[in-house]
């Protein structure tokens, strides 16, 4: 049995993004900020790599071994592009929290600057 996920950013993420909301990063950086991985979807749309994979699931009641695709996730430059978003002026606010380091970005703003950022330096790096 094949299920394929043809939507890896489900609607409601991106419904969300229209509502003014922020992400704390604590203890934590950007290698960390799984929400980029949404800028990647926008960025790379049907180009993103793909994967197959596999996991045991209850279909009618039995235990079944499925398998499906999805994006083959890359969070190897998050670093690098949170860099460029802190370089470029982003409203990211860091504080401490205990021995902690904490930061505060807003979202859409994050979110749209890495779809940019991603469509340049992985569609057209230099």
């Amino acid at each position: 049995m094949t299920a394929l996920l043809r939507q890896p950013c489900a609607p409601h993420v991106r419904r969300r993004l229209g509502r003014p909301q922020v992400r704390w990063l604590i203890g934590v950086g950007h290698a960390n900020n799984t929400a980029l991985h949404l800028a990647e979807c926008r960025a790379l749309g049907a180009m993103a790599p793909r994967i197959r994979d596999g996991a045991p699931l209850l279909v009618d009641g039995r235990r079944r071994w499925v398998e499906y695709s999805h994006i083959d996730f890359d969070e190897s430059d998050f670093v690098m592009l949170g860099d460029a978003y802190s370089v470029a002026g982003g409203a990211e606010t860091r504080a401490s929290l205990g021995a902690a380091e904490i930061r505060r970005l807003p979202m859409p703003e994050l979110v749209n600057f890495a779809t940019a950022w991603i469509a340049e330096h992985r569609l057209h790096p230099l």
